[in-house]
């Protein structure tokens, strides 16, 4: 497997002082998914969740959304 181009997680257009806005309505489940990273990728993503005082799912979901809405998806 090609190994991955190693890019700063500011890359991904969140500022630390973004919030999470789910786009969730009232009475919609969440549904769970499994991410696997490897050990330099998951500190990476530690050290940016501590930084920004933000959970791992915060920072996930932020990041998620954020590359949905540009692909008007």
């Amino acid at each position: 497997m090609a190994s991955r181009p190693k890019k700063s997680l500011e890359s991904v257009s969140i500022g630390k002082e973004t919030p999470v806005v789910p786009h969730k309505t009232v009475g919609e489940t969440k549904k769970s998914l499994t991410l696997k990273l490897n050990d330099s990728d998951y500190e990476r993503l530690r050290r940016y969740a501590f930084e920004t005082k933000q959970s791992h799912q915060a920072v996930i979901e932020a990041a998620v959304l954020a590359k949905l809405d540009a692909v008007k998806v």
